[in-house]
């Protein structure tokens, strides 16, 4: 009955990200709670979550798509404050940059630069979020310095297609950088 439950429990984590102000707004959260889940289960589950996340992203080439997966990562990491799911993000941006559209990068580089601002002074962060100010700033400084190129996933959404303009991308870009050269 104990691992139909926590099954059950996990099932609700996983579709949410560990997110519990998504399960309360699609009113899961209070049948989450029933199952009385401790922080270190759910630690535990964030990483795997993450994990998940990160096999996906290797196997992605819609852009929409990869930038979806990194905000996901983004937000559990700045919920859970864990520092192996902002390495996992981290190291596939690293790897992938070169290949991301100028609207990818803007997307990616704000979850990065989003993500850095809230991380804490444990051991190791300050060390990761240095790292991911340098690696959001530099995508934001290849944005702004190279021609502006948008991936068709984009332009072929109806929802997207108002919002990804080269001018509405070059402000986002300086906006952040502005931001971010206060800080």
């Amino acid at each position: 009955m104990f691992y139909n439950n926590v099954g059950k429990a996990k099932e609700i984590f996983m579709k949410y990200a560990g997110s519990h102000f998504n399960m309360e707004r699609e009113g899961e959260y209070r049948k989450y709670k029933r199952y009385r889940i401790s922080n270190s289960m759910e630690k535990e589950w964030i990483i795997q979550y993450q994990r998940n996340i990160s096999e996906l992203l290797n196997k992605k080439t819609d852009m929409d798509i990869i930038a979806h997966l990194c905000y996901n990562i983004g937000s559990s990491v700045r919920q859970y404050r864990n520092v192996e799911g902002f390495q996992i993000l981290l190291d596939f941006i690293e790897n992938k940059m070169d290949s991301f559209d100028s609207f990818t990068k803007v997307l990616i580089a704000e979850t990065l630069l989003d993500t850095a601002a809230v991380m804490g002074p444990t051991r190791l962060e300050p060390l990761y979020k240095q790292h991911a100010i340098e690696v959001g700033l530099t995508l934001l400084n290849t944005v702004a310095n190279n021609p502006v190129t948008v991936d068709n996933c984009y332009l072929n959404n109806a929802l997207m297609s108002g919002n990804i303009s080269e001018d509405q991308i070059m402000k986002r870009v300086q906006d952040k950088l502005t931001l971010w050269s206060q800080n």
